[in-house]
């Protein structure tokens, strides 16, 4: 059994038009959010083996704070999910190592919700910032996923946690 977790990345600012856009940083809601999801994901019984983010810096900077929470964990940014549509998770997943079962890729909209779609059975109109969803592959090898036999386990998104 192989898993991915889809992650968007958290709330990003746009307090300075003149940031180019891969290089927004989070904002103050962003960086509350990322750890709300950062908690939750520590919580969860089979926690990634690896998160692979986006070249982004809102990206990289929401993996860097669920690094925090999820020790041990090892972090590689992939300049080809900035952006990314969504064949590009499958191709990416293809070609991680067989040591790892089960892979965080965070990532930016519309690619994140357009995968979700791919393994939905009901239209996932927009995974909000800091969502994740978690997609389970009845498989041995990550060359063998693809988006016709993974099958989504569970949608979470920040507000679910907020008291």
């Amino acid at each position: 059994m192989k898993s991915i977790l889809f992650g968007r990345h958290a709330k990003s600012s746009w307090d300075d038009f003149s940031v180019k856009d891969h290089d927004r940083t989070l904002n103050k809601r962003g960086f509350k959010d990322a750890k709300i999801m950062g908690e939750e994901l520590s919580k969860m019984k089979n926690i990634p083996d690896l998160i692979i983010t986006s070249s982004a810096k809102r990206a990289k900077l929401t993996a860097e704070i669920y690094t925090d929470f999820l020790k041990n964990i090892r972090l590689e940014t992939d300049k080809n999910l900035y952006l990314a549509p969504s064949y590009l998770f499958i191709k990416t997943a293809n070609k991680l190592d067989e040591k790892y079962n089960s892979v965080l890729m965070i990532a930016h909209n519309p690619g994140i919700t357009e995968i979700a779609n791919e393994f939905s059975d009901s239209f996932i109109g927009n995974i909000p910032t800091s969502g994740i969803f978690k997609v389970d592959f009845d498989v041995d090898k990550w060359n063998e996923i693809s988006t016709y036999n993974g099958k989504i386990d569970f949608l979470i998104f920040p507000k679910m946690f907020k008291k």
